[in-house]
């Protein structure tokens, strides 16, 4: 009788093994060696998206020492643009009026912002609202983390990456700073800082700001205007850690800046469309040029077009429709139905953008055991 082999089949890895043995009549099977053999694998999870990978994130810090020599007033998101990676463009030259920010490609919504840990994005779309930032003055450093971000982060919304602003600590001495600048565009910018040094039985460190700028807006009728206020209240417990509360307010009042948008279309402009379109094909050549708008009285292209920003008043119709030109006069009449014409839209009195936000933030970090 002889023994012709055994199969063994180790895991769930289709390998076969084929173990020969010597003809062994006698032989007990209990003293068989059976030769084992394992197949191991590596599982990549997330078919190809976005698969982890065991590299160092890259990460870029701009401190106060930085933020100090740049111009007083300017949103501290225009000092992004030194980060690899991170671009930046203002929407105005002081960025009262917002602006986008990219990262590695991604959108504000896609970048996740904190102050002080406090997440900051809009909560229906987390859009970020770079003219509502904290004055520069109090800023103690920016990071952004391009790609990642960390685990203990409360962060919404970050695939392309973490942008986390960390305001200063009050200082340890009393003192007080002014800021006071002037600029194109009627800017002028008022900034004030108080800080009451250690004062108490626990030597509790405060400051409080208060900021003012304004300027008219680069194109057309109108102005920015921007109010902020910050205080910052930090303990110092010694071996046990610290804690902070600190506080912060931003008003906006904004009139609504109109861009220039480029229409590819170069023939057969309705007059709907020539409404809309703020560059038309030259009529009398090649190329493109300015749109002065369709005018429903004339029914010429005669009005605002590009220069939308610049019209001085709102004009009123009194007896036909919002569409229909009628009798047009500026000012109300008795006995009148008012009928708002559609070119009262460019008017800059109606399009100011309004925004009130605050937040109130608390940190402590303690050490309860060595």
């Amino acid at each position: 009788m002889r023994n012709f082999g055994k199969i063994l089949l180790a895991g769930a890895s289709p390998v076969v093994l084929l173990v020969a043995t010597q003809g062994a009549l006698a032989q007990s099977t209990g003293t068989q060696e059976i030769e084992t053999v394992t197949v191991t694998a590596q599982l990549d999870a997330g078919n190809g998206l976005m698969n982890a990978k065991p590299v160092a994130k890259q990460q870029s810090v701009v401190t106060s020492e930085f933020l100090e020599t740049q111009a007083a007033g300017q949103t501290v998101f225009q000092s992004l643009n030194f980060m690899p990676g991170v671009n930046f463009t203002n929407n105005d030259p002081y960025g009262s009026s917002g602006g986008n920010i990219r990262m590695h490609g991604q959108d504000g919504n896609h970048i996740s912002l904190t102050f002080d840990g406090m997440p900051l994005n809009d909560t229906g779309n987390y859009a970020i609202y770079t003219n509502q930032m904290p004055d520069a003055e109090i800023v103690d450093r920016i990071s952004a983390s391009q790609g990642s971000t960390d685990v203990d982060s409360p962060t919404a919304a970050a695939t392309g990456g973490v942008i986390a602003i960390v305001s200063d600590k009050p200082h340890d001495t009393f003192g007080a700073e002014s800021v006071i600048s002037q600029g194109s565009f009627g800017e002028q910018r008022y900034f004030a800082r108080i800080d009451s040094g250690e004062i108490g039985p626990w030597d509790t460190r405060v400051y409080g700001t208060l900021s003012y700028a304004s300027n008219d807006k680069l194109k057309g009728f109108g102005y920015q205007r921007k109010i902020q206020g910050n205080f910052k209240a930090y303990q110092d417990m010694g071996s046990l850690g610290w804690f902070s509360l600190a506080g912060h307010w931003n008003s906006n009042r904004n009139y609504s800046l109109y861009a220039v948008d480029y229409v590819p279309n170069t023939n057969n402009f309705s007059g709907t469309l020539a409404q809309t379109a703020d560059v038309i094909k030259n009529p009398n050549g090649s190329g493109y040029v300015p749109n002065p708008a369709f005018n429903n009285t004339t029914g010429s292209f005669s009005g605002v077009g590009l220069d939308r920003d610049f019209a001085p008043s709102c004009a009123t119709n009194r007896t036909g429709s919002n569409n229909n030109a009628g009798a047009i006069t500026d000012g109300p009449q008795a006995g009148r139905t008012d009928y708002t014409m559609t070119t009262c839209s460019f008017w800059y009195r109606p399009r100011i953008n309004p925004s009130d936000t605050g937040n109130i933030r608390f940190q402590s970090l303690w050490h309860l055991t060595q």
